[in-house]
């Protein structure tokens, strides 16, 4: 579920994503789920940077995981971000960041080489049950108890993230 909950750091709306109680991985990417209609071409040896403003949903999970497509990047490649503490926990094959801003808002981003020309998803974030996990998008049984403030995602050419365009 996808609601309309807060102010993005720019003013605009931002949603509140609520998990599923499915027994499987647990994504939310610039078209809805990981793995339908990749959208955006990128070349085999050149960085990419995803950030996105996420914010813990009070009373909600700590833990939130950022990952590139397995389309064009490693499939073994992810961040995992704590939205309580601001820290970076467990992490492979990325470089990845965490920034503060107010109200609770941090800007988490990766950055990975692609390994292949093909397309891919966009910001693509991970539920990952509340744990600082070592595995990639991991299998569970979900609880829609599990939510996260999402905005202003971000996909770019580059080793670093930029200051955000709206679009």
């Amino acid at each position: 579920t996808v609601l309309a909950s807060d102010t993005a750091p720019d003013g605009t709306s931002a949603f509140e994503v609520t998990e599923t109680i499915l027994n499987v991985g647990h994504s939310i990417a610039n078209t809805g789920a990981a793995s339908i209609n990749p959208s955006i071409s990128v070349t085999s040896g050149s960085s990419y940077t995803q950030s996105i403003f996420i914010k813990k949903s009070t009373g909600s999970i700590d833990w939130a995981q950022m990952t590139f497509s397995g389309a064009a990047f490693p499939t073994t490649q992810y961040a995992n971000f704590n939205l309580s503490t601001g820290s970076i926990g467990n992490f492979s094959g990325t470089s990845p960041k965490i920034e503060l801003f107010p109200n609770g808002w941090y800007r988490c981003s990766i950055t990975s080489t692609a390994t292949s020309t093909a397309s891919s998803n966009g910001v693509i974030v991970n539920f990952i049950n509340n744990t600082d996990t070592t595995t990639r998008g991991p299998s569970y049984t979900g609880s829609t108890a599990n939510k996260l403030k999402l905005a202003m995602g971000q996909f770019e050419a580059g080793s670093f993230a930029t200051s955000y365009i709206p679009n």
